[in-house]
C-alpha cells in the first residue's frame, strides 16, 4: 500500500474558460496492501472503444494499476489546505458497464463530435474535472477491477462481483488512512458515478462499514479504516439488478407491438411484467406526498415525474406515459426481453456480449465468464423449472444491490444523495431510480432526485446545478455561500 507523500507531486496545467489552471498530481498510488496482480490489456483494448475513452493515455502501468488511484488538487486549494482548511474530496468513478477501469489522468476536454443541437443533452465527460479543480475540490480517480479483469496469465477471472465495490471501499479506506497527509477532508467524500458507476456510487453510499464486505477487504489488505462517505451522486444508476428485468418489462410491456417484439419475446415480456406488482408492493414504498407506490399508482407517479421534468425545462407537459415511452423507443431501441439477465436467451454477436449481457458477465466466476443471477433466467436457460441459484450466487447478488443496505442496522448510509435519471434514458426502468429515492426518504434522507428532461444515458450534466448542490451540503454553515 502506497503512503501519500505530499511532496511527490507533478505540476500540471489545464485550461478553464480560456485560462490556464495549475494543479498538482499524484498518480498510480496503490490503495491496498495485498493488490491482486492483473492482466493489463494492450492499447486499444482497455474498456469500451470510442472517442471519449482516454484509458490508453494512462502511463506507467503495472499489474497493480487497477487497484491504484490518482489524486489532483489545484495550487490555490492546496495553499488553503496548508493553512488548515481542508478541501472536500470528489471521488470520481469512471466505471462503465461494470467493466474494469484504470485510474485515468485528467486530460483536457476534447471537442465534442456530436452535432451542436445534441451537446446540451450528452455532455462532454471530462468537463467535470476542470470545474471541480476550480471549485477547490481534491479529485480522486480510483481504478477498480471489473467483470472482464483477468489474472496476469490471462487464465482466471479476478474481477467478478463483488470485486469492484470492494476496490472502491478500499480506496475510501486508503483516503482515511492518509487523512493527516492529504489536503482533502476525508469526512467530506462525495462519490460520483454514471450508469454502472452510478450503481457503485449508490452502493458505496448505502453500504458504509457493513461487515459483510470485511472478508473481501481483508483479502486485498485494505486499510483498517471506515469506508462510509458523505454524499453519493448517482447518474442513471443501473442497480437492483435482480429485479431490473421485471421492472423493465412492466414499464414497456404494453408497447411491445410498437417495439416489434416477436411472439417469443412478447411471452417472455408478459411473464416478467407479471412479477413486478408483488415486488413493488413488498417494498412498501411511498412517494413524496405519503401515497403508497404500487402497481396501481406507479404509472401515474412516473408520468408526474416526467411532467415535472418537462416543466423544469419549459416544455409543455401534455403527453401521456405511453406517448413518452414510445418516443424513447424511436430514439434508441428498447432492449429485448430479458434486458439484463439474458444469458442463453438473447445472445449477441459482438465480442463484449457474446455470452450474455454486461450484467451476466458481472456474476461470472473464476472460470465462467458469465452466469445467470435470477432464478427465472436460470430456469429458462437450463430448461429446468426447479433450478435455483446457489447460495454463493445469492450472496454475491445481495452484495451488489444498494437497496439491501438502506436503513440496514449494520450499514452507515451517506447523509446526502443526488440522483438523476434521464427522461429519455431507456437503459433501465424509471422505477429503479425512483425506488432508490423513495427508500432513502423513508429512512430519513432527503435525496435530490429528478428525471432530467431530454437526457439519454449519460451523466455529469448541469454542472452548475450539481456543484451548487454539493457546495450547499458541504458549506451550509459557511458564510461565503450564504
Amino acid at each position: 500500500m502506497t503512503q501519500f507523500s505530499p511532496d511527490a507531486f507533478t505540476e500540471k496545467y489545464i485550461t478553464l474558460d480560456g485560462k490556464p489552471l495549475k494543479y498538482r498530481a499524484w498518480e498510480g498510488l496503490v490503495y491496498c496492501g495485498k493488490p491482486v496482480p492483473a492482466l493489463i490489456p494492450p492499447p486499444g483494448q482497455r474498456g469500451f472503444s470510442g472517442e471519449y475513452t482516454p484509458l490508453d493515455s494512462v502511463t506507467n502501468l503495472t499489474e497493480y494499476s487497477y487497484q491504484s488511484l490518482n489524486v489532483y488538487i489545484s495550487d490555490d486549494a492546496w495553499n488553503v489546505a496548508e493553512m488548515g482548511e481542508k478541501t472536500p474530496i470528489l471521488l470520481k468513478s469512471r466505471i462503465g458497464g461494470y467493466m474494469p477501469c484504470l485510474p485515468e489522468p485528467i486530460i483536457q476536454a476534447p471537442q465534442m463530435a456530436l452535432e451542436p443541437v445534441l451537446n446540451r443533452y450528452r455532455p462532454n465527460p471530462f468537463s467535470i474535472f476542470p470545474r471541480a479543480l476550480s471549485e477547490g475540490y481534491m479529485i480522486v480517480i480510483p481504478g477498480a477491477r471489473g467483470s472482464t479483469t483477468k489474472s496476469v496469465d490471462g487464465k482466471t477471472n479476478i474481477g467478478k462481483a463483488p470485486s469492484a465495490i470492494v476496490d472502491l471501499k478500499a480506496a475510501v479506506r486508503w483516503l482515511r488512512a492518509n487523512k493527516d497527509l492529504l489536503p482533502g477532508d476525508t469526512e467530506r467524500i462525495v462519490s460520483d458515478g454514471t450508469s454502472a458507476g452510478g450503481a457503485f456510487s449508490a452502493l458505496l453510499g448505502a453500504s458504509g462499514n457493513n461487515p459483510l464486505y470485511t472478508p473481501y477487504l481483508d483479502a486485498i489488505g485494505a486499510a483498517d479504516e471506515r469506508d462510509d462517505i458523505f454524499a453519493a451522486v448517482c447518474f442513471c444508476p443501473i442497480t437492483d439488478l435482480e429485479h431490473a428485468d421485471m421492472a423493465y418489462e412492466w414499464l414497456y410491456n404494453k408497447l411491445a407491438d410498437k417495439f416489434h417484439f416477436s411472439t417469443v419475446q412478447k411471452t417472455l415480456s408478459d411473464e416478467l411484467a407479471a412479477q413486478y406488482p408483488s415486488y413493488i408492493t413488498a417494498l412498501g414504498l411511498y412517494n413524496e406526498n405519503g401515497n403508497q407506490l404500487n402497481a396501481n399508482s406507479y404509472s401515474n407517479y412516473i408520468l408526474k415525474l416526467l411532467h415535472d421534468s418537462a416543466k423544469h425545462d419549459g416544455v409543455p407537459a401534455n403527453f401521456t406515459l405511453d406517448e413518452h415511452l414510445a418516443s424513447i423507443g424511436r430514439w434508441v431501441p428498447v432492449k429485448n426481453p430479458p434486458a439484463f439477465d439474458n444469458l442463453g436467451i438473447n445472445t449477441i454477436d459482438d465480442s463484449i456480449h457474446e455470452k450474455g449481457s454486461l450484467e451476466n458477465l458481472v456474476f461470472g466466476t473464476g472460470t465462467e465468464d458469465a452466469c445467470n443471477f435470477t432464478n427465472w433466467s436460470l430456469q429458462k436457460t437450463t430448461g429446468d423449472n426447479t433450478a435455483t441459484l446457489s447460495y454463493a450466487m445469492i450472496d454475491r447478488v445481495y452484495l451488489m444491490n444498494c437497496m439491501n443496505f438502506i436503513g440496514e442496522a449494520k450499514s452507515t448510509n451517506a447523509p446526502h444523495w443526488y440522483i438523476r435519471h434521464g427522461a429519455a434514458d431507456r437503459d433501465t426502468a424509471f422505477m429503479v431510480s425512483s425506488n432508490l429515492a423513495a427508500k432513502l426518504r423513508q429512512h430519513g434522507r432527503e435525496p435530490n432526485y429528478r428525471l432530467a428532461w431530454g437526457r439519454p444515458h449519460c451523466g455529469d450534466y448541469d454542472l452548475d446545478e450539481l456543484f451548487g448542490w454539493i457546495n450547499q451540503i458541504i458549506y451550509i454553515k459557511d458564510t461565503r455561500y450564504d
